[in-house]
């Protein structure tokens, strides 16, 4: 899969391979943005580029011996450091000095079959503080021959120098018409199964997110918005109860949670939007325009932006490892203070 077959990054697309082509590639890459929009398979269409055996200019062919390894995860100079959960009970994992340390022992040495060594270090913002300190060492004595591509949603969360020795390049969600197509390359190589219906209701439903588009539960999601819009339009100091008892439910099926709390942000974007302008036409939940619009009127606007900017407090402190029954809480403590 050449560059193209990366959907709707164009921009990220044409900075790598203008680089190429005129030589001028840096030693590190941020490539950051959400999950799943194409940073990791961006990533590793550069790496195979670099050392693809039939040497076109700017790309890569995607049949070579050296592109079909790093297709298969083969390739002896290619190599990826993960994040790794300690226990089965801990939500995110770290990226810890250990394994730093071994990259570091692998770069020493020179390219085994290729003409460049790439590591991609994914979801860098979960290198732990000795990782991150031991990474920022590599990078400021760069070995030779040797790319570096970090891959991180929240760069914030990464040390400030080391941002500043990488090349930074946003990466955008996909368009419903970018995620349909991606999704219909995944059902024709047998890798997903729905019908074209599902396929566009995914699509439109995953925010620019191909992970979330193929989720199990995304329909199931869909399926409790009525649930989430009542929750919503109950939203008072005096049935906290409800929302305790509520959220001590949903966080024991902790994998929801993320996907609830996004529903629940777009959720309310719609309803600001209609509250604001009455633009109907922008709303992501059109089948629920009536009950959209009958709680629109209800809420005052200052409201209603409050609660939509404590939903993404919540997603914040999900990603950052907070607990979800407490992350929940507190969402709706801070829904009831706005109401």
């Amino acid at each position: 899969m050449p560059f193209e077959g990366v959907l709707g990054q164009l921009r990220p697309r044409n900075i790598l391979r203008n680089a190429l082509l005129n030589n001028k590639m840096a030693h590190a890459y941020l490539f950051f943005g959400e999950s799943s929009v194409g940073r990791k398979p961006m990533a590793l269409e550069l790496a195979k580029t670099l050392n693809c055996k039939a040497s076109i200019p700017g790309d890569n062919c995607g049949q070579c011996l050296s592109c079909k390894k790093i297709d298969s995860g083969t390739h002896p100079d290619i190599y990826t450091v993960e994040p790794e959960k300690s226990s089965s009970s801990v939500r995110l994992g770290a990226i810890k000095i250990e394994a730093l340390r071994e990259l570091q022992k692998k770069l020493s040495y020179l390219p085994y079959e290729g003409n460049c060594k790439v590591a991609i270090i994914d979801s860098a913002e979960l290198m732990n503080p000795q990782a991150a300190n031991s990474f920022l060492k590599i990078l400021e004595e760069p070995p030779p021959n040797t790319l570096f591509v970090l891959i991180a949603s929240n760069p914030h969360q990464l040390l400030p120098t080391l941002v500043s020795r990488c090349q930074a390049i946003r990466f955008m969600p996909l368009s419903p018409s970018e995620t349909k197509q991606v999704l219909i390359q995944s059902r024709d190589k047998g890798e997903f199964e729905a019908s074209d219906d599902e396929i566009e209701l995914r699509a439109l439903r995953a925010g620019g997110r191909v992970e979330q588009a193929m989720d199990d539960n995304l329909l199931a999601i869909c399926e409790r918005r009525g649930e989430l819009i009542q929750l919503i339009g109950a939203a008072h100091l005096s049935r906290m109860d409800v929302f305790i008892r509520w959220s001590k439910s949903v966080a024991k099926q902790s994998g929801e949670v993320p996907a609830l709390l996004t529903e629940i942000a777009r959720l309310l974007r719609d309803i600001t939007l209609l509250r604001s302008c009455g633009q109907s036409a922008l709303i992501t939940n059109a089948d629920l325009r009536p009950q959209l619009i009958a709680l629109s009127e209800k809420k005052k606007l200052d409201s209603l932006i409050k609660m939509f900017k404590a939903a993404l407090v919540a997603q914040s402190d999900l990603g950052s490892n907070f607990n979800a029954q407490l992350s929940l809480e507190n969402l709706w403590i801070e829904f009831c203070n706005a109401a």
